[in-house]
């Protein structure tokens, strides 16, 4: 299979859409030899921070000289970027190349198909993904990898590793109601599926019926909770610029990174190295400084440009939004925030509009490159409707947006593109294409 033939193939799996349960990945990883129990885990669920708890704890083992790796979806970029290892020698990620993506998935279909045609369910785009990942890092002899549930807990495709370090909790909200659940304490029940016997468990701050159910499902796993506790947290300097701020015993660390949220997520990943330390992992504390310091997670209030600022942030249901919102809130008091959003149509966006609207002035709306999007003029009338007298425009094209955009930011005003993951990488073409 070359890459145009494993392209073709996986765009016809993804027809099957979402199919919850673990039996189908079982019986798919079982064929491959189990690859993934050859690696310790750190496996991260949650609604938001997940991705940037991984990333910032996989740095912090790769900086203390482990083989690690990285498995996190969705894609902002390439599709490449879900499936990484940490290279020791240039201290930077690399993506699985798409020949390797192409050999493997070659050899993962051969197992796909064998299972159809014995009358068993062949399994969807993302467990053959996920096969593909385990494939990947455990032929990279990655002694550690982290891992980022795709969605829920319990059912997810990545819930079949038995080798697990620690379980992490990221932030828990309302977000894929129609498989998790419309209340937060069966979204949290899924979620608390990963917890394994005997295994610790790191958690962050959460809300009170959260927080119950995580610690029932520990007490029933005999498993030991690592809860982040924010009255440990001293930030020394937060502005658009980073953040330093120190957790508990552990030194003064700083991050690029901007956004009132990433406190937590640095918070919890440091909790993490805590609990793998006491696993026995040897990680010191220069691995921790230059972990925080060198973690890069694209497309989470990364700023792009300036003059006016430019930022890209994935915040596409209310609880991201609202972080969002305070992010805007503090660093840019008084200027002008200019949006342009896209989102998916089976996501809550009038909540999500909610919180944006407190900061914005006016709105470019756009409809993502994406099966799910929900057209520009939708969301235009959905802003119209749930913010009364905001300005708001549907555009043909990002290019289009971005061009108004600046046009309204002016040169001291503050740009965000927003609402989905799935059209920043069309944004980020835009700017590069600009620049040149």
């Amino acid at each position: 299979m070359n890459d145009t033939e494993m392209r073709q193939y996986l765009k016809e799996r993804s027809l099957g859409g979402i199919v919850l349960g673990l039996d189908t990945m079982r019986e798919l990883m079982n064929r491959l030899g189990n690859p993934q129990d050859q690696i310790q885990w750190i496996h991260v669920a949650g609604t938001n921070g997940k991705g940037s708890i991984a990333a910032f704890v996989s740095q912090i083992l790769g900086e203390a000289g482990y083989p690690v790796g990285r498995y996190c979806s969705p894609a902002v970029f390439c599709e490449e970027e879900k499936i990484q290892t940490f290279s020791g020698e240039t201290k930077t990620w690399d993506n699985i190349s798409r020949e390797e993506m192409a050999e493997l998935m070659t050899r993962i279909r051969g197992a796909a198909e064998a299972m159809e045609s014995e009358g068993l369910a062949g399994p969807t785009v993302f467990e053959l993904e996920t096969a593909m990942a385990f494939c990947h890092l455990a032929r990279k002899q990655c002694a550690y990898a982290v891992l980022e549930t795709g969605m829920g807990g319990d059912l997810d495709a990545t819930n079949v590793v038995k080798t697990v370090c620690c379980s992490v909790f990221s932030s828990i909200s309302i977000d894929h109601s129609r498989f998790l659940g419309d209340c937060l304490e069966e979204i949290a029940g899924h979620k608390a599926g990963i917890i394994k016997p005997g295994r610790p468990v790191v958690m962050a701050e959460q809300k009170q019926s959260v927080e119950s159910v995580i610690k029932a499902r520990c007490e029933a796993m005999h498993s030991t909770l690592w809860a982040v506790n924010s009255g440990k947290l001293q930030v020394i300097q937060d502005d658009a610029e980073g953040q330093t701020l120190c957790y508990g015993s552990f030194p003064p660390v700083h991050t690029s990174l901007v956004g009132v949220f990433q406190r937590e997520n640095i918070s919890a990943a440091l909790e993490t190295v805590c609990c793998l330390r006491e696993e026995g992992v040897v990680i010191s504390e220069d691995a921790v400084k230059k972990g925080i310091q060198n973690t890069v997670w694209p497309g989470r209030m990364e700023r792009v440009g300036t003059n006016p600022w430019i930022f890209l942030d994935g915040a596409h249901n209310p609880d991201a939004a609202e972080k969002l919102a305070k992010t805007l809130q503090k660093y840019f008091t008084n200027k002008k925030i200019v949006y342009i959003m896209g989102v998916l149509a089976d996501k809550d966006y009038p909540s999500v509009l909610r919180h944006l609207g407190t900061q914005g002035r006016c709105f470019f709306t756009i409809t993502p490159k994406n099966l799910r999007a929900l057209g520009a003029e939708r969301l235009r009338e959905a802003v119209r409707e749930k913010l009364p007298g905001m300005p708001v425009e549907a555009m043909h094209s990002v290019r289009e947006a971005l061009t108004a955009a600046r046009r309204e930011a002016g040169r001291d005003g503050v740009i965000v593109a927003c609402g989905s993951l799935s059209f920043l990488r069309e944004f980020k073409t835009v700017l590069g294409e600009e620049e040149e």
